[in-house]
């Protein structure tokens, strides 16, 4: 039993209740799988184990409120007394809680529109109220650590959507080419090979033509992931 990992189930499925992820969702099975890979580093063992006394702790969040500020405070509240978590889990927490936001959005804004630059919530933004589930987060985890990983995250998705895969040639080795675009409109060009033995992949290599972005290492780690 982990209770910290049992507190964050609660918090989690508070917040997929006020989005109302599940119910866009039609069943559960997708917030268990984003409850298994963001909380349990993807072992369905340990979210086996957990997930009875996250319930538990979600029924207390709820009992006796009448609006979901009140249980959104009882989570700031209980979150300043969990042990054992680092960056790395709130990131992921975060970043599951941010699927459950857009996942049921019903625009097209971009969910990074809703902070400023220096990623706190713009209360005066259209989507606030929706955003709003990130103020016990804020609240209770420290407003330094949630901007740092909201900043982590932005800029994870910058890289996703800056890569352009435009050309892929076939041959032993798969080799595909495209670019990425930093914020500045430098376009740096780049090929990706993939060795393949009897349809098994091998090894990655990628190479750039010419300089190389600063955020090489977070540009290669997604080309892998798509690779």
């Amino acid at each position: 039993m982990n209770p910290t990992k049992q507190s964050l189930v609660s918090y989690a499925l508070f917040i997929e209740l006020f989005l109302g992820y599940t119910k866009k969702k039609g069943s559960k099975d997708e917030l268990y799988q984003q409850l298994k890979h963001a909380i349990f580093n993807g072992n369905w063992d340990d979210l086996k184990v957990d997930f009875a006394g996250g319930c538990e702790l979600f029924d207390k969040i709820k009992e006796g409120i009448t609006t979901y500020e009140e249980g959104f405070s009882r989570i700031a509240d209980d979150i300043s007394k969990l042990e054992g978590i680092d960056e790395q889990q709130v990131e992921k927490f975060i970043a599951m809680c941010l699927v459950f936001y857009t996942e049921t959005s019903e625009t097209e804004i971009s969910i990074w529109d809703g902070f400023n630059d220096e990623f706190n919530l713009k209360t005066t933004h259209k989507e606030y109220n929706r955003l709003s589930f990130l103020e016990p987060l804020y609240k209770g985890f420290g407003n330094g650590l949630i901007k740092k990983v909201l900043g982590n995250l932005h800029r994870k998705d910058e890289v996703k959507s800056n890569i352009v895969i435009d050309k892929e040639n076939y041959l032993v080795v798969k080799t595909s080419y495209g670019y990425f675009t930093d914020d500045e409109g430098t376009i740096y060009p780049f090929s990706v090979e993939v060795t393949e033995n009897d349809g098994v992949k091998e090894d990655v290599e990628i190479s750039w033509d010419d300089d190389i972005p600063i955020y090489m290492d977070e540009i290669e780690a997604e080309l892998r992931k798509r690779f």
